[in-house]
């Protein structure tokens, strides 16, 4: 499947999103569908936490129009013309994603599966249990309210715990409250009244003001926010590299490094969330 990076559409556009769909929906496709417990064996091997696609995996279609009206008024933004043509022709896909990661010590697996797990294993070289769950991946517009919102509130929680716990506060924040609550509140007005972000996959996020095509696409992490593509179409190529059959990822870090580069003055001149990107 692995091709040169020049088969990669040049323009963001319904060609570029019918690659996208093709590509990834094939590599969905290849070898044998696997159990949850034939999957974590596989993670309690890495002895590491991760997500994978299930087999099989496939694009649900595009929102029309009234849909994605709705989506806006609900979510007081408006999407970029660029995710909106996403939303348009791939929306997101029709399972979530198989995720583990390592149970709290005090923890008992019996609970975790009670809670939902789908399987657990003991990882002899840390001591430890991993469990398996669904995870989510693209955000599904219409469904995953409770997700969009955890997504939304982390942008402001995660700056709230740098500030508590490592020291964080810019000067162009004005005057840091003696309060705890006072700095929360601070924080929590700062990101409402920043450029809004919108959640497309996991940490990632579309810048979405002002609303035009071609904005950076964000990885937050607290106050460790870095620009992860030039655009959405750098963003998903980059992003996705493995999963369309690219054999040289390298190549394309580097051209996506390259762009956010040469962009990168005008990212830190972006109110609020400028001062805050790591290069």
């Amino acid at each position: 499947m692995a091709r040169g990076t020049k088969s990669i559409p040049a323009q963001f556009d319904a060609e570029f999103l019918d690659w996208f769909r093709e590509r990834t929906e094939a590599a969905w496709a290849m070898g044998a569908e696997r159990t949850p417990e034939d999957v974590l064996a596989q993670y309690v091997e890495w002895g590491a936490g991760d997500c994978s696609w299930q087999h099989g995996t496939r694009w649900l279609g595009g929102l029309g129009d009234e849909q994605i009206a709705k989506i806006e008024r609900r979510w007081n933004l408006a999407f970029p013309p660029d995710y909106r043509l996403f939303l348009q022709r791939l929306h997101t896909v029709d399972r979530p994603m198989l995720c583990t990661g390592y149970l709290a010590e005090d923890e008992p697996p019996q609970a975790a599966l009670a809670g939902g797990a789908l399987a657990t294993a003991y990882v002899e070289q840390f001591g430890q249990f991993m469990a398996l769950d669904e995870g989510p991946s693209f955000s599904h517009w219409l469904t995953d309210v409770d997700a969009l919102e955890e997504r939304s509130a982390r942008l402001w929680e995660g700056l709230q715990f740098d500030v508590e716990y490592n020291e964080l506060w810019l000067p162009s924040w004005g005057p840091k409250p003696a309060m705890l609550s006072g700095r929360q509140d601070r924080v929590r007005e700062l990101v409402q009244a920043a450029p809004k972000l919108i959640p497309i996959f996991g940490s990632r996020y579309l810048l979405a003001e002002p609303c035009m095509a071609g904005n950076p696409v964000f990885s937050v992490s607290q106050s460790d926010i870095v620009v992860y593509g030039a655009d959405l179409r750098d963003y998903l190529v980059f992003e996705f590299a493995e999963l369309l059959g690219f054999s040289k990822r390298i190549e394309i870090e580097r051209a996506t490094r390259a762009r956010v580069h040469e962009r990168f003055p005008g990212y830190q001149a972006i109110p609020f969330w400028g001062e805050l990107l790591t290069h």
